[in-house]
């Protein structure tokens, strides 16, 4: 009986895209731009640098996608004010241009797409004592937000990968918006969480192939490596507490509630993967 589904070291090449429309990127960070310097206040932070809007995630992290459409800012305050104001003035900036598009969630502000723009994540982070600080809404408390050191570790597992480590974090993500777009899942796995993931593994994980293998094996070996290897450390909370975020500091889990989310995500991935693509070929 012949197997029909594509092949699954071809698909793998599909799902390895470069960024969607880039005028679309810079029309987002403009909109955002225009509506801080709408407000009195924000705009004579902005022409002090006292304000810095910064281009953070995936488009720095060089894992952007055919189908990525956040865009991650990070809006940073030079002043000691309380960050909970800060982050209520940014909220209502925002809401003043953008309505009902605009959400607030644990660290970052959230606007949603339309067609002139991508959907946005801001992180509202203020600089004291040397650090970079943000709030979280959920634990109610300032944090240390390291931005520098998210790209350092990000740029250090690319280095030890041969820049393998954000390869397969783009494909991951690929593969996540596909499920999404075939209606296997509603909402797409963050981002941020494969990233996480990805950078706790040993970087002999995307190393692991024979020299005798060809590209195309290689490439299937490795994002197969990667999948088993996640999935073997999220089997329990216990072995998934060892998970740190990109930072190298924070714990990824912060409750066994998220902690069971990314497992069960994780698993159909591996499931839609052995459903519709040929592992064989």
């Amino acid at each position: 009986m012949t197997n029909d589904k594509i092949g699954l070291s071809r698909k793998l090449g599909q799902w390895d895209k470069g960024p969607i429309d880039l005028q679309q990127k810079e029309n987002t960070l403009g909109e955002i731009k225009r509506a801080f310097n709408r407000d009195t206040e924000m705009q004579r932070l902005l022409s002090e640098d006292r304000l810095q809007l910064n281009l953070r995630g995936s488009s720095n992290n060089a894992n952007e996608t055919k189908s990525t459409n956040d865009v991650d800012i990070q809006a940073v305050f030079l002043t000691n004010e309380n960050l909970t104001s800060l982050k209520d003035k940014c909220f209502d900036v925002l809401k003043n241009s953008f309505g009902d598009d605009v959400s607030r969630h644990r660290r970052a502000i959230r606007i949603e797409e339309n067609i002139n723009r991508r959907s946005v994540d801001i992180v509202v982070c203020k600089h004291a004592n040397g650090k970079v600080i943000a709030y979280d809404d959920y634990l109610k408390r300032e944090i240390d937000f390291s931005p520098v050191e998210v790209q350092r570790n990000i740029a250090k597992k690319n280095r030890e990968t041969k820049s393998l480590y954000s390869k397969m974090v783009r494909i991951l993500k690929s593969v996540v918006n596909e499920m999404v777009e075939n209606g296997e899942q509603k909402r797409k796995l963050k981002s941020f969480a494969i990233e996480s993931l990805l950078i706790n593994l040993k970087p002999r994980i995307f190393n692991k192939n024979k020299k005798s293998d060809s590209d195309e094996i290689r490439y299937k070996k490795r994002f197969c490596a990667i999948l088993q290897s996640v999935e073997a450390r999220l089997k329990d909370f216990a072995t998934a507490e060892q998970f740190v975020e990109t930072d190298g500091k924070s714990q990824l889990f912060t409750s066994i509630k998220d902690y069971n989310i990314v497992k069960e995500y994780w698993t159909s991935i591996r499931r839609y993967i052995k459903s519709n693509y040929n592992m064989g070929a």
